[in-house]
């Protein structure tokens, strides 16, 4: 069926979030915005989507109801229009053709971070775009980039760089290039200072380079050496990366994190009410204001949220909506298990 203007021109906003990431929080709140109102509006009339969307919202809008706090309660309605970003992707997936401009822009984004925090970490005088993290010698040890004030530029390529391979594939470019596109991603994420972001490619591109491992080797060793040269020049990001994690892990049992863990999974069980509705959305944040002495006195507990994604949806909205999550999440990743050697190139890299 021919789309009408509006949705094509939604579609195409879609397409152009990783650019439109780089550029703006508020442009890409005001994108989610359009194509909440376009589902809405699109998707009104389909029963069958409708019966299972309207128990979801109801269901896990019921804490924040229940709370009758109106700032939960706009929380709530806050988040709505990412349930609604989940749906319209759900429906547009089947549009090849859409897609592709959307792999494209991701490709375009990952070169242009990626370049930048090479630049901005090699040349911080040069290229002075985004904020900078000194050691005490006066060598760079983080970069934000095209993120001016916030150092999430590693979280950003190690999150779109299975869309911008993607693109290698649609448009069958040789796998040569596409390796070096992954050291031009993997230096840009290592270059940021983002230790979690570090893991999550080297995890990424271990697992893409299972189907591929003949051969390989001569990239792992690129890898190796211009890591350790990099490394024997940059003593703080050495440290960052390796003696600091090391220490972490070392102090773990006595870090605020693991307090804030714990802590977070006894307020999710505290009472029936918490168990089965939640709390409400982002009510974590308000566990501080509480008149209890165990909470106020808990530097674990007074945080705006438990750092982890599974337990904030546990404590916001309750036992069966974490569940389902933990349902979806274990059930792709035994089908990926299941299937991996069978999946063609492309949905291999979606599953990973």
């Amino acid at each position: 069926m021919k789309k009408d203007f509006f949705e094509k021109n939604i579609v195409h906003l879609f397409t152009l979030t990783p650019l439109i990431y780089i550029l703006s929080n508020t442009l890409l709140d005001i994108t989610a915005i359009l194509i909440s109102i376009f589902i809405l509006l699109k998707y009104s009339n389909n029963l069958r989507v409708n019966i299972t969307f309207y128990f979801f919202i109801v269901f896990t809008s019921l804490g924040s109801i229940i709370s009758l706090n109106s700032e939960y309660i706009l929380n709530y309605f806050i988040l709505f229009r990412f349930i609604l970003l989940i749906i319209f992707i759900y429906f547009l997936i089947h549009d090849e053709n859409e897609l592709d401009k959307f792999y494209l822009y991701s490709f375009i984004g990952l070169i242009i971070v990626a370049v930048i925090n090479c630049l901005e970490f090699f040349f911080p005088e040069t290229f002075n775009i985004g904020q900078k993290n000194f050691s005490p010698d006066g060598g760079v040890v983080r970069v934000a980039g095209l993120f001016r004030d916030e150092l999430i530029s590693g979280s950003y390529l190690s999150f779109f760089i299975p869309f911008g391979l993607i693109f290698f594939i649609q448009k069958k470019i040789k796998f040569v290039y596409s390796i070096l596109f992954i050291l031009l991603t993997f230096y840009g994420v290592l270059l940021s200072g983002e230790r979690s972001a570090l893991l999550s490619i080297i995890i990424f591109i271990g697992l893409y380079l299972i189907k591929k491992l003949k051969g390989n080797f001569i990239l792992f060793f690129i890898l190796f050496i211009i890591t350790v040269i990099i490394f024997y020049f940059n003593y703080y990001l050495f440290k960052r990366y390796t003696i600091d994690i090391y220490y972490s892990l070392v102090l773990l049992s006595e870090s605020n994190y693991i307090g804030l863990f714990w802590s977070s999974i006894i307020l999710s069980f505290e009472n029936i009410k918490t168990i089965l509705v939640g709390n409400g959305a982002q009510s974590f944040e308000n566990i501080c204001n509480q008149s209890k002495d165990i909470y106020i006195n808990s530097i674990y507990l007074c945080n705006k949220h438990p750092h982890n994604f599974y337990l904030e949806i546990l404590y916001s909205f309750g036992i069966f909506p974490f569940i389902f999550l933990l349902y979806l999440y274990f059930k792709t990743l035994l089908d990926f298990i299941k299937n991996f050697m069978k999946l063609n190139d492309k949905y291999y890299i979606l599953y990973i």
